[in-house]
């Protein structure tokens, strides 16, 4: 027995290593209720956390209103900086914009927080007792008279499509629109479809399963200006770029068996 009692001595602390333990929430400041904090952290010299500030933050402080506290930190500022080492060295991740809730760090815009921030978010509320917050959707009759519609005749119109994904704020799909987005379409458009689709995607959408389908060609990569052509993905805008697209349309099209003309691309 004696023995016995010796052995088992020597096994818990196995025992203890091996049960999964329950990820520690995050906590940067003292809570200040019940409700969960959401931390959010930017640069002011970051482009893509200014995109996230103008297009996504409001409305997911919207979504959230009265469900979480939401407090925002910028790393220039002592106190932010401090926060956002112990937020990273808690997570694992770093980077900004970062967006911490619960025990769930999301990072990288418009990757995966544009994509994930809501789902961690109700997530945790979940987690704490709390109902979660319903996903957006559009309505019935609008999601049945306008985008089903548009992606139907674009997909069913015989041609075949190519997928853009852009931001208002983002300054290379600006140049993207203005510099070359015309002329692809005065040289393609009578052979392809350009389509863009929804630049907000929420978790469990038809955005979301869309994108999710179109995008594993770009090999987990995110980023705007983003054009899919078939299984051609070209991320970002420059004079390189310029030439990555057109090869791209034109692999596209010659895999699909249709005669396009060659063009001299200038940089």
């Amino acid at each position: 027995m004696k023995k016995f009692l010796i052995f088992l001595f020597l096994l818990t602390p196995l025992i203890l290593v091996l049960i999964p333990s329950k990820k520690q929430d995050i906590y940067l400041l003292s809570p200040k209720n019940e409700k969960p904090d959401v931390y959010v952290f930017t640069m002011i010299s970051c482009p893509y956390c200014q995109s996230f500030k103008k297009e996504f933050l409001p409305k997911l402080k919207q979504q959230f209103k009265g469900k979480v506290n939401f407090y925002d930190f910028v790393l220039s500022d002592q106190k932010g900086m401090q926060l956002y080492s112990s937020a990273t060295s808690q997570c694992n991740k770093r980077g900004v914009p970062l967006l911490v809730v619960g025990n769930k760090c999301v990072n990288g815009y418009p990757g995966d927080i544009k994509y994930h921030a809501i789902q961690a978010i109700n997530d945790t509320l979940k987690e704490k007792g709390f109902e979660a917050v319903p996903t957006p959707t559009t309505n019935k009759q609008t999601a049945t008279n306008t985008k089903p519609t548009q992606k139907s005749n674009l997909i069913n119109n015989g041609k075949p499509t190519i997928y853009v994904w852009l931001s208002p704020t983002c300054p290379y799909c600006k140049r993207f629109k203005s510099e070359l987005y015309p002329q692809l379409k005065r040289m393609y458009g009578n052979k392809v479809n350009f389509y863009e689709p929804s630049n907000i995607v929420y978790p469990g959408s038809e955005e979301e399963r869309f994108f999710k389908n179109k995008a594993k060609y770009c090999k987990g990569r995110t980023g705007v200006p983003l054009i899919l052509a078939g299984s051609h993905c070209v991320i970002g805008y420059s004079a390189a770029k310029r030439t990555e697209i057109f090869d791209a349309i034109e692999k596209f099209l010659n895999e699909r068996e249709i005669q396009t003309g060659k063009v001299k691309v200038y940089s």
